[in-house]
């Protein structure tokens, strides 16, 4: 599914397209099960547009070109908030069942709770 897409984006570019508009995208690739007091599980991010539906995969940038690039994979709920919450979305709902997916939006000051 990753290897022919060319819509893809590292967390800098990512960042970016939120500030534009787009909303995160949380996409399950595997079910969430609790060990202790940690939900784990697999998740990736895409960018997604209202207005035009033009998506973007977040991938890691460790590769040095297009058929190293794979996508950026979040294997623990804590991790997850904390990338989000670092990109601006202060509220988070997270699937956690495999094969769904829940938007996001980045919030700015005047969107926060009281």
């Amino acid at each position: 599914m990753f290897k022919a897409a060319p819509n893809v984006v590292v967390e800098e570019t990512f960042r970016k397209l939120l500030e534009r508009g787009y909303r995160a995208e949380i996409v399950c690739a595997e079910s969430a099960t609790k060990q202790h007091a940690t939900w784990y599980g697999r998740w990736y991010l895409r960018a997604v547009s209202d207005e035009n539906g033009e998506e973007h995969l977040l991938v890691t940038a460790r590769g040095r070109g297009e058929k190293d690039l794979a996508p950026r994979y979040f294997r623990t709920v804590p991790g997850l908030i904390s990338f989000l919450y670092d990109q601006g979305c202060k509220f988070v709902d997270i699937p956690l069942e495999a094969g769904t997916r829940a938007l996001q939006r980045r919030q700015g000051k005047q969107d926060a709770a009281p």
